[in-house]
This record gives C-alpha cells, structure tokens and sequence, in this order.
C-alpha cells in the first residue's frame, strides 16, 4: 500500500512541476461534492485473512487556501456508507452460530495538498482520521434455544490518498480517487472513488 502511495505522490509532483506555470492554477474556496465507487475490506488475524466487495457511497466538502499559483492546502470532511455485508456460520460445543456484520457510517476528516497541473486539471494527495461503524447480529442456538443479540461496534484509524480532478464547467468538476484506511486489529480498505463537485 505505501508503495502505491509512494508512486502515486511522485507523479503527481513530478507533473505538477513540469507543466507550465502559466497553465497551472491551484482551486480555492469551498467545494462539495457527491462520492460513488468501489469497496474492499480485508479482516485479518493470525489464522486468515478475508476480503469483501462492495460499493461506498456518500458526499463530502471542504475548503481550499491557496498558497501559490500552483499549490493549495485544503481541509476535507466527509461522510460515506457501504454496501459491504460479512456472514459466518459455524458450531462450537454443541451451539450454533451464525454471525452478519453490516459495514456502516464511516466519518473522515483530514487535509489535503493541490497541486495545480493544468487549465482544468487538479491533483491531489490526501491524509487524515477516518471513524467506521459496524452492525452486527450474532445468533446462537441448540435444540431448545434460539438468542439473536445486536450491536453496533465502531473503529478509529488513519486515511491516505490521491487523487485528480478535472473542470467541466465554470464552477463544477469531476474527479476520481484512490484511498486506504486502516483501523488497526487487522481491518483495512482499499477504495477507488469517482466524485462529482461543485466549486462555491
């Protein structure tokens, strides 16, 4: 993951710097924006590690400063949801189980460096917190009982990412991202977003 950051980040400095000065120009001000794209969480610990596929959708905003022609520090906030849904069944000393764990609300805010690399082109690299939330039911049952409990459990971590977007009109743009957020005891994702966006 770091190296697919790593390489990422190099690219974009490299053509934030070699394009022309007079056709880069950072954004400023606010933006909001609305976020749809794919989903992977890996659960791991020391006997496996398993991976599911869903989508992640959601809106987010921020505020951009510019700080050169070509460079700008923005602040983001977002807020996403996913489709991802975990099932397990299996018996232990006689008992039943049957274990769904639904992938929830997942908070993140952070800040951002622009880097002007065109008329009408932007990129990006990103950082900051991220908070999940996950709902589970657990079942549990023999040949005279049946318990069903629910709960909702959520996890803090840290997000990196990078991305591009481009202008289509005076004051919208479309962009797409590529992110990973790790939330320690072995739970990660992998997410590449296309977003659409307005400039204020």
């Amino acid at each position: 993951m770091t190296k697919k950051l790593a390489l990422l980040a190099s690219t974009i400095a490299v053509a934030a710097f070699a394009t022309p000065a007079a056709a880069q120009n950072a954004p400023e001000g606010a933006r909001a924006e609305l976020q749809l794209g794919w989903d992977r969480l890996t659960t791991s610990d020391d006997f496996a590690s398993l991976e599911s596929d869903g989508l992640v959708y959601g809106i987010g905003g921020g505020y951009d400063f510019k700080v050169g022609n070509n460079i700008s520090l923005g602040i983001d906030a977002e807020i996403t949801d996913s489709s991802i849904e975990e099932s397990e069944q299996g018996r232990i000393d006689g008992i039943s189980y049957d274990v769904t764990a639904e992938l929830g609300r997942d908070l993140y805010a952070g800040a951002r460096v622009n880097f002007g690399i065109g008329e009408n082109a932007v990129a990006y690299l990103k950082a900051g917190v991220t908070n999940v939330q996950a709902d589970f039911t657990i079942t549990t049952f023999d040949a005279v009982t049946f318990i069903t409990e629910e709960f909702s459990d959520d996890d803090t971590g840290w997000r990196a990412g990078a991305g591009l977007q481009f202008g289509v009109a005076s004051n919208a743009y479309v962009g797409g991202e590529y992110r990973y957020s790790d939330y320690g005891d072995g739970l990660s994702r992998h997410q590449a977003v296309a977003s659409v966006g307005v400039r204020f």
